[in-house]
């Protein structure tokens, strides 16, 4: 497979990539730094090895496929909610 991944709100490409797991990383990164809602300006191209144009994936599909390739890639928040919850902080 073949990725391309574009910020559809100002058509500028991040980049292509050939491994899934590295640009659904790069989207967690960028979802963490900018806010969830950043994934709606996201826009993820994928083309099969077969050269089969597959349905982009954005917003909250883009979103629930990271959560299922990089579940170990957890949002920023989430991380700090469970090491604060395990010291005992609010």
């Amino acid at each position: 497979m073949k990725y391309t991944l574009w910020d559809i709100e100002t058509s500028n490409q991040f980049g292509q990539f050939e491994d899934e797991k590295e640009v659904l990383t790069l989207v967690r990164t960028l979802a963490n730094h900018y806010g969830a809602r950043y994934a709606e300006d996201l826009g993820l191209g994928r083309v099969s090895e077969e050269g089969t144009i597959l349905e982009p994936l954005s917003g909250a599909a883009l979103i629930a496929r990271v959560d299922e390739v990089v579940p170990e890639c957890r949002r920023a928040d989430e991380l700090i909610g469970s090491r604060g919850r395990n010291r005992g902080v609010a």
